[in-house]
This record gives structure tokens, sequence and C-alpha cells, in this order.
């Protein structure tokens, strides 16, 4: 018997439709509101391992995990309701309200037209054979965006992983589901609620780390999922899971985390990425929270910052625009060779300097002018070749 609400079943002046997804903690939907017939996505708490339906459609807590079932239950509405205020930017699923019914909650949210990032990645490799640099870039600038959105309401969205990330019909990347996000700042506890090979080791429950403090969640915690997801990407693997590194390292062994410029290595495809790339990667899948970022603006620097000084003034729209970025290099690179030479009003030289010959003085200018004319030509090809051959996330 499906777990699910059947389609057509009308539940807070919605209609559903087909489900869209189905994961660990819930059930979310495609809904088109009664009144306006605009398309919605619905999502209901639905902890699989702690309820059951019962054949008039409620959600009914196990005996057993009815503790859990309530607690989960009041952190999904306060946290539902709490999302309803994040500025609306691309990058992040507008959440427009929640409420009670059945014995359970329900989250309303934009419905996205997309595919979400696991279904999309292996048409991106079974085309170019890896997943582009310049794809990467657009989806790390998007979703730290919309991270530090998040974090900035003192929210940690705790279930980062590839099925949590919507692609557009234009390309851009979208963070959905909510469902496991809770305050940060607090220990894991009894919050169960995460996917265990994306996520940091501050989330699993603290009396199985046997640790002589307790590790605090934060944003660290969704940098640590997205590090993991960027691994996947490069790497087609994901590395082991935070808590058999942590075991490893307990009983004296060396993490089995294998950075992610070795992995490349054995697979042959080093040559495909930046250092900048695979340093933050690496940077952001350490083990202990404290060896990591410690928010989404200063992940996204590590990678960004090191790829040209103009980018940092880059709109959110030149950002995710292939040509706009060619432009804008362009005319950053003029910019910086022509502010290197002073008018020549401004120019002084020595009075008691010796005095060159006037063709030596014109074939030292001209040997310059040539060699910033070389410099403009290469750096302008570098940036048409690098970028113009990108593919962009609407590609696909």
């Amino acid at each position: 018997m499906s777990t699910a609400l059947p389609k057509g079943f009308v539940i807070g002046g919605m209609t559903l439709g087909a489900p869209l997804g189905n994961g660990g903690f819930g059930i979310t939907y495609l809904a088109r509101d009664n009144k306006t017939k605009q398309k919605l996505a619905l999502k209901e708490y639905f902890p699989a391992e702690f309820a059951d339906r019962t054949s008039d459609m409620r959600v009914v807590a196990k005996p057993e995990w009815r503790k859990l079932f309530d607690m989960g239950l009041d952190a999904f509405l306060s946290e539902a309701n709490i999302l309803k205020t994040l500025p609306r930017q691309p990058g992040l699923v507008r959440v427009r309200g929640a409420f009670a019914k059945m014995e359970t909650a329900y989250c309303v949210m934009e419905y996205i037209e997309g595919d979400p990032m696991d279904k999309m990645i292996p048409r991106v490799v079974q085309q170019y054979g890896s997943v582009p640099e310049g794809l990467i870039e657009q989806f790390v600038v998007s979703i730290t965006q919309a991270l530090s959105a998040v974090h900035s309401k003192k929210l940690i969205h705790r279930d980062v992983k590839p099925g949590n990330v919507m692609i557009r019909r234009d390309g851009q990347p979208v963070l959905i589901d909510f469902g496991a996000a809770r305050p940060y700042g607090k220990a894991a506890g009894d919050a169960l609620m995460f996917t265990r090979k994306y996520a940091a080791i501050e989330q699993f429950p603290s009396e199985g780390l046997r640790l002589r403090r307790r590790l605090r969640e934060g944003p660290w915690s969704d940098l640590y999922s997205l590090s993991v997801m960027l691994y996947e990407m490069v790497a087609r693997r994901v590395p082991p899971d935070a808590m058999t590194r942590m075991e490893a390292v307990q009983q004296g062994k060396k993490d089995p985390y294998v950075p992610v410029a070795a992995m490349l290595q054995r697979n042959k495809t080093r040559d495909k990425y930046s250092d900048r790339l695979l340093e933050m990667i690496d940077f952001g899948c350490a083990l202990l929270p404290e060896n990591r970022p410690a928010n989404a603006t200063a992940y996204c620097r590590i990678y960004t910052e090191k790829l040209a000084p103009q980018d940092a003034s880059l709109t959110q729209h030149e950002q995710f625009g292939m040509a706009e970025k060619v432009g804008t290099f362009m005319r950053g690179a003029a910019t910086k060779i022509t502010s290197r030479k002073p008018p020549r009003d401004q120019r002084t030289e020595p009075q008691d300097a010796p005095v060159s010959s006037p063709q030596k003085d014109t074939s030292k200018r001209k040997g310059v002018v040539r060699m910033l004319g070389l410099i403009f030509l290469l750096a302008v090809g570098a940036a048409i070749y690098g970028w113009i051959g990108q593919p962009s996330l609407e590609d696909f």
C-alpha cells in the first residue's frame, strides 16, 4: 500500500497531483491552488520510520517513536514559518506558509519547473565525460548565496544533497526542501533527520561519537554537505561518511578521507579542475567543524576571489551569464592595462638624468606597448577560451 496521499485529494485549499518526491522524512506533492489555479509544491511531514498512514489518510506516530515524531512535527512547523521571512532570491525556493492537519504538518512552497541535481549530473557526464568547471562555479555561487540567506536567520538546512537542489529550466540552481531545517548552535541530540553520506559529524547523535565535548551544528555543517556534493560531482563518488571517518580516527587509524586531487589523479581526470576548486572542497570536507570555513561567504571566497579580482563586483545576472562574464573580463583587463600608464602630462623625469636619444626612447615605448598589447590579447583569449567554451546549466 502506498503511503502517499491519492491524486485528487483536497487539503488546505489545494488539490494534489502526483508525488514529486518521497524521502525519509516527508513526501512532496505537486499541488494546484483551487482559487488561483497556480501550481505549488506541498511538503508533508511523514517520517516513514516513525509513523504510519491510516485508512482515513491521517498520519499517526508509532507508539515507540511518539516523542521523536512530536519533536520533529513542532520543528517542521516552526522552521517553515521562519523560512517565510527569507529574502527572495534566485537560488532559494520560496516558502509560502505551513499548516497542521490530519495529525501532521504541511509546508507550501513555490513549484520549481526543472530537474533535481541528481538526475541532471548523469546527463552532463554522459555528454562531456565529466562535469565542466564552469557549471560547478555557477552552482557554487548560487547555492552559497542561498545558504547565506538561510544562515542569516540562524537556521541550517541540514539536508544539502543533490536531490534537494533543483535546476530550473533557465539553468538556475535552487535549494529546496527545508523539512530537516533547525536553529543552529545546538548539538545534534535527538535531531535524527539527515542523510548519512552527506551529513557532517556534528549531525550524528552525540552518544555515538564518544567525544569529550559536544559538537555544535552551524553554517559549517551545511558547508560540509555541500563539499561532499562537490566531491561527488568531480570524482563521481562520495568520500567515506563522517561517522566512518570518526570511528577510524578514534581507533588510532588514519582518516580514510582521500583528498579530491588524489582521487582525480587515480581517475586520470586531475587536469580538468583548478587547484582553487579542489582546495575549497577539501577545506569544506574537514572532519571537525572548527577546521572548516565558518560561513558560506568565506567558503565561496576560497574559490571566487582566486578567479579574478573583478568577480567580487559581479551582479547575480552577470555571475550566470557567460557572455557577460567575457565582457566584464575584457573591460576589466582593458582598464587595468590603461590605468598602469599615466597621462603624458603627469609623467616626470629627473632634470639631471642622462637624456636618451629620441630614437631609443621611442623604441622602448613601442616595446612596452607591444608587450602590454600581447598580455591583453593573451588574457582576452584565455577568457574567451575558458568561458565561451563552457556549457551553461540551462543546456541540460
